[in-house]
């Protein structure tokens, strides 16, 4: 049985912090934060919200491309080739786009004005419901529906 890489979706980890320098991973707080992300289901609202922006069929979702190049800013990134940081740490953050997906990603939000209001609109839906519970949503590939 192949063992699940720890960014991979759908993976749980167990973040565990101690001073004595082993295991040293330098971009372990924004793993934390793409985690949270998330957990907090505004990753799957921005997927929600730029659905069929893609212009052909791929591997990154757009809305986790978008979650990723606000981890690199996030990270103290300045530019987007800055994600490649992340794309260099799989371990911690699975597969992550190539700096042309992240430019068309990009682009296409910034061709249509609606498709910035969708990421307004996913930060706010979080926003306004800080203290209501998270739902769980089925790993992907899972056939499965949330209890």
């Amino acid at each position: 049985m192949k063992k699940p890489r720890l960014g991979s979706p759908g993976v749980r980890f167990h973040r565990r912090f101690h001073g004595d320098g082993e295991g040293l991973v330098s971009r372990a707080g924004s793993a934390l934060l793409a985690w949270m992300a998330d957990r907090l289901c505004f990753t799957a609202a921005l997927s929600e919200g730029l659905a069929g922006i893609r212009e052909r069929r791929g591997l990154h979702d757009s809305g986790r491309v978008v979650r990723d190049l606000a981890v690199t800013l996030a990270d103290d990134g300045e530019c987007v080739v800055d994600i490649g940081g992340m794309r260099e740490q799989a371990l911690l953050f699975g597969l992550i786009a190539s700096d042309s997906t992240a430019w068309r990603t990009i682009a296409a939000i910034a061709a249509k004005p609606e498709r910035l209001e969708a990421i307004r609109t996913a930060r706010k839906a979080r926003a306004s419901a800080p203290g209501q519970p998270v739902p769980r949503r089925p790993s992907p590939g899972s056939t499965s529906t949330p209890p």
